[in-house]
């Protein structure tokens, strides 16, 4: 190479150095210690983007690196004077991501950045073709590789100024190597004298022009390609960022709605973990924020003695418990359970809501009380009368006794009064054992027992004694797992309507039997039934056929059946008068028991 060849190659060198260096400049004065991740065109992180980038750049700097040591000094296909403008172009490029590594700010200044950093690699590629054989060099193609990546990360419209970028750079290097205007490093790999053609490509017309033809074609072709599949997925990650945050208004508007019910709802795995759980769950069940946790009821002091959810996941049915919380104030929490089935009907999830029913059930506690009280006022007469009668016979016993004081008269009288008073007791007993409102005691009770207690009391009611009272009472006595109390409550409520509906001279019968899992009892009357169309309100508060009832005693026996695990049914008999029917799960069925009345 002649004096003035090196001194115009180091000339345009010198240029491209400086406008390199004046867009590193530009951007580190811009540059800040941390990044914040912006959603980019993709909808992925551009901080992300921007990694990926920076490591494909430093893999290529490395790769570059290695070729020119390797045509330098191995294959000596390059003279030892290039390497010095090959190192300067390598660092060029390795200082740009450099900064580039560092760069932060929003998503737009970021894509800006981007895309100069993208310029100035084809400026690089350039000065390094330039300084190892320019067109004549197969690593020409490299000019395609900055096209994908800006197609592929920026928008369209500077993805393509970028490619024409790109392609009026070749061609300043093709047309000044073709003309002279800039030397052309000899790159020893490629022929470059024969018979047919001598001398260098790189000043052959025909050849410059197919390559840079070739190149260009091949150049707009990637640009298109890559941006049309580019915006085919950036339309369908718009579609899926929509449907996601569409997906997060829906999960906020179904907190805001569960909590405005004043319910908590959880979603537990089969291996009673939490996978999602409300805000008034999160305060209730209590536990870290962590998804999959262990449901803390569980193993929690006042936590659940029997998981609903387990219930639910080991049955594939609903279910629905009660859990009493105990503390400064006593609390009482429902919990129902809901499956969640695949296409083969496996329960996967179960989805669990809890609502607190303290207030409720301090209702439905003086409301049986309330019903306790109407029941004995309706019984007082009988029960005064059942009190009066050995209080009379006591008086005469004693009146006799003033006038006759045989030893003889006096043993029987002390006979006479201590049966009299032992009646009395049971009087009261019977009656003080039926007001009383002690905690719920769960236990196993015969099905037969609590109806002779029923009817025991029954017979206080004046009413009680116009009418026939028949039992059939199925012997062995079944056994059911209950709060005997109460369903005595439940039993005299229908025996009392049973007595009241029928005339005088009519016939009650109650019945026991065990029926498919289930204890049964049925109270009829030979009264005038249940007109049709109130068959399916009966049971609710404040509905009564009676002309001075209140409606409350059905619904609170059908609150105390159904807390049993059990069901109350009303049918009206063909023959006339009216069938109430308590069903009972039997003792060690399974059926989870929900009852408790707060004193």
């Amino acid at each position: 190479m002649s004096l003035l060849d090196h001194i115009l190659s180091f000339a345009v060198l010198a240029l491209a150095s400086c406008v390199a260096f004046a867009l590193l400049l530009r951007d580190s004065k811009k540059v800040e210690a941390s990044a914040e991740k912006e959603i980019s065109p993709l909808g992925l992180g551009i901080v992300d983007q921007l990694t990926w980038v920076v490591r494909l750049r430093w893999l290529v700097a490395v790769v570059v690196l290695s070729l020119s040591l390797l045509a330098v000094f191995v294959l000596e296909a390059l003279p030892v004077s290039s390497l010095l403008p090959l190192l300067f172009w390598i660092a060029v490029l390795t200082t740009s991501n450099a900064v580039l590594a560092r760069s932060a700010g929003d998503a737009q200044e970021l894509e800006r950045r981007l895309s100069r950093h993208l310029a100035l690699d084809f400026v690089v590629v350039t000065g390094l073709l330039s300084a190892s054989g320019g067109v004549e060099n197969p690593l020409y193609l490299s000019y395609v590789f900055p096209t994908i990546v800006g197609a592929t990360l920026l928008s369209a419209r500077k993805a393509f100024l970028l490619t024409v970028f790109g392609c009026a750079l070749f061609c300043l290097l093709a047309a000044g190597e073709a003309t002279g205007l800039l030397p052309h490093v000899t790159f020893d790999l490629f022929p470059h004298e024969t018979s047919m053609s001598p001398g260098h490509a790189a000043h052959q017309p025909a050849f410059v022009a197919g390559k840079t033809a070739s190149l260009l074609v091949l150049m707009l072709v990637s640009f298109y390609l890559t941006a049309l599949l580019t915006s085919r997925l950036r339309a369908s990650e718009a579609r899926a960022f929509h449907a996601a945050n569409e997906a997060v208004r829906e999960h906020e508007r179904l907190e805001r709605v569960v909590d405005a019910a004043g319910l908590g709802m959880l979603v537990v795995d089969p291996e009673v973990t939490l996978s999602w759980r409300s805000r008034r769950a999160k305060r209730w069940v209590g536990g870290s924020e962590l998804a999959g946790e262990t449901c803390p009821l569980l193993a929690a002091k006042g936590g659940c003695s029997v998981c609903v959810a387990q219930l639910t996941f080991e049955t594939g049915k609903p279910s629905e418990v009660e859990r009493t919380v105990s503390g400064a104030t006593t609390r009482v929490f429902r919990h129902l359970a809901e499956p969640l089935l695949d296409e083969t009907g496996r329960c996967v999830q179960v989805v669990e809501v809890m609502e607190e029913i303290t207030e409720r059930k301090t209702l439905e506690a003086d409301a049986l009380r309330a019903g306790k009280l109407a029941l004995l006022g309706q019984l007082a007469a009988g029960i005064a009368h059942e009190i009066g009668n050995p209080l009379a016979s006591l008086m005469a016993r004693l009146n006799r006794l003033e006038r006759r004081r045989d030893d003889q008269f006096v043993h029987e009288s002390l006979d006479v009064l201590k049966a009299q008073v032992e009646r009395i007791d049971r009087t009261i007993k019977n009656v003080s054992g039926f007001s009383r409102m002690p905690p719920a005691d769960w236990r196993a009770c015969s099905l037969n027992a609590i109806i002779a207690e029923a009817l025991g009391l029954v017979r206080y009611d004046e009413r009680g004694l116009k009418v026939e009272i028949e039992d059939d009472l199925a012997e062995p006595s079944a056994t059911v797992w209950a709060v005997r109390d109460q369903i005595v409550q439940a039993v005299l409520n229908l025996l009392l309507n049973a007595v009241e509906a029928t005339p005088d001279g009519g016939r009650v019968s109650v019945t026991s039997s065990v029926s498919g899992g289930n204890a049964v009892i049925e109270v009829r009357d030979s009264g005038s039934g249940v007109p049709l169309e109130l068959q399916e309100q009966i049971f609710d508060p404040f509905v009564t056929t009676k002309e001075s009832g209140v409606g409350l005693g059905l619904a609170i026996s059908r609150s105390l059946v159904h807390g049993h695990g059990g069901s109350l049914e009303v049918e009206t008999l063909p023959a006339g008068g009216s069938c109430f029917r308590i069903i009972l799960p039997l003792e060690g069925s399974g059926v989870q028991h929900t009852s408790e009345v707060m004193p």
